[in-house]
């Protein structure tokens, strides 16, 4: 039986269940952090890529300030990586919404926790098992990551320290994104799913079988 993956017009709860899944976790889109706070301290190997990518952008940037000119004006880089990493945050959303539209989403969203000072983008009753979820989760970070370290090549040792910067700092605010892929590892043998209810701000996730997850 295929896996009920797609755009919905209804709530896919019923057809999911119907299909053998049950209802493993889920979260407001106004309040993630108790569903990713275990995922984000947990020893998946998807949270050790997240320290390891992290911890060589940051030994780069310290050998790019290490080998600046004296001259140089450090912390005029630094402050500007840090504007760019902010400016970063539409253009990630944006990649997430196109990566969820390569996947056949037409019914897309935006939104932001301006409290807690985070961004999202869903796509409404669209359901989504494990590798399009990694292609959505991990396209923001891929790209922008892999194209800030390329233009390095092309500029000044100035600007190679901004655009490590940002870089750095845009992968350390990915770290929702790698804790939810952290789910899927988790149950990978189970067929997880996810959808997101935009008129509830809620996203919920599944897997097959007929029993709820311990806690």
């Amino acid at each position: 039986m295929l896996a009920p993956e797609g755009q919905y017009n209804e709530l896919p709860t019923a057809v999911l269940e119907s299909k053998g899944y049950t209802l493993q976790g889920s979260f407001s889109h106004l309040d993630l952090v108790p569903f990713l706070q275990p995922y984000l301290k947990g020893k998946s190997n998807t949270m050790w890529a997240f320290w390891l990518i992290n911890a060589l952008l940051l030994v780069a940037l310290t050998v790019r300030i290490a080998t600046l000119p004296a001259e140089s004006d450090v912390l005029g880089a630094l402050g500007l990586g840090f504007a760019l990493s902010f400016a970063f945050i539409p253009l990630h959303e944006f990649i997430h919404a196109m990566a969820f539209k390569s996947l056949g989403a037409n019914q897309l969203f935006y939104g932001a926790n301006w409290k807690k000072l985070y961004f999202f983008a869903g796509a409404d009753k669209f359901v989504l098992g494990r590798r399009g979820f990694l292609r959505v989760a991990f396209a923001p970070c891929l790209l922008i990551g892999v194209a800030s370290l390329l233009l390095c090549f092309c500029f000044s040792p100035f600007i190679q320290t901004l655009l490590l910067t940002a870089t750095l700092l845009h992968t350390g605010m990915s770290a929702g994104d790698f804790a939810l892929v952290a789910w899927f590892e988790k149950h990978r043998q189970l067929e997880p799913l996810t959808f997101d209810d935009h008129a509830a701000g809620m996203s919920y996730f599944y897997t097959k079988g007929n029993r709820q997850e311990e806690k």
